[in-house]
């Protein structure tokens, strides 16, 4: 079986910049797209962290879709 070649993570990020007040659309997949939010507490989870981060004053969410095998979140 083939494996895709994935991108450094440093190589991504090469001419992005980040501004604060901004509206930014992130989408997370786990390794291999396994379908792992499927599962409730796991969904659960990632909502409460991304309130957390809120209450913090790291991100502000706008909107937070859990599918069972990515997330995609509007900060």
């Amino acid at each position: 079986m083939l494996q895709r070649q994935r991108p450094h993570a440093a190589h991504l990020r090469l001419g992005r910049i980040s501004l604060p007040g901004q509206v930014y659309v992130l989408s997370m997949v786990p390794r291999d797209r396994q379908p792992v939010f499927r599962d409730c507490t796991r969904a659960r989870t990632v909502v409460r962290v991304l309130r957390q981060h809120d209450r913090r004053g790291v991100a502000r969410t706008l909107c937070v879709v859990v599918m069972p095998d990515h997330v995609h979140w509007v900060m």
